[in-house]
C-alpha cells in the first residue's frame, strides 16, 4: 500500500488476488477524502508486458511495495519474489524493469522517497543475512 498525494488516494497491490491469477497484478484505491473504495482496479499490470520491457520470464508477479516519486510523479514498484523493480509513468504506463541484483536485495520487501527524490529500499533479514535499508540518493 502506498498514498498517491496526486490522486488524494491510498493505492493498495494485490500480492496474491484469485481474480488476477498469474497474469495480472491489480491495485484497488481508497479516496481519503470519500472515504471509498474503487469498484474497479486503478491499476492493471500484465505479466507478459513486464516480460516484453524486460526481455525475460518473470513468471507470477507477486508485488512487495509501491510508492510515487514525489519528484517526477513515475510509480516505483517492486516484485520481491522475481526481483524486479518496476517503473511506471503517472497512468500506469511501464516505463521500465530493472532486475534487482540477488546478492544486494536479499528480500526487497519496503520502498520509499524522502522529499528530495531520495529511494530507500528495504530488506527482510533471509537466509543467514541481516535486515537491511538501501539508501539510493538522487544524481
Amino acid at each position: 500500500m502506498y498514498y498517491d498525494a496526486g490522486q488524494k488516494r491510498l493505492v493498495l497491490l494485490c500480492k496474491e488476488c484469485k481474480e488476477d491469477g498469474s497474469d495480472k497484478v491489480s491495485a484497488y484505491g481508497y479516496a481519503v477524502t470519500g472515504n471509498e473504495f474503487s469498484k474497479a482496479p486503478v491499476l492493471t499490470m500484465k505479466r507478459e508486458e513486464v516480460e516484453k520491457i524486460s526481455g525475460t520470464k518473470t513468471g507470477r508477479l507477486k508485488v512487495s511495495a509501491g510508492n510515487v516519486n514525489p519528484l517526477t510523479g513515475e510509480i516505483f514498484i517492486i516484485s520481491s519474489i522475481n526481483k524486479v523493480l518496476i517503473v511506471m509513468d503517472n497512468e500506469y504506463n511501464i516505463k521500465g524493469v530493472y532486475e534487482l541484483q540477488r546478492n544486494v536485495f536479499g528480500q526487497p520487501e519496503g520502498l520509499c522517497f524522502a522529499p528530495d527524490g531520495t529511494l530507500f529500499i528495504s530488506n527482510e533479514a533471509g537466509e543467514s543475512k541481516k535486515a537491511n535499508v538501501l539508501i539510493f540518493k538522487k544524481q
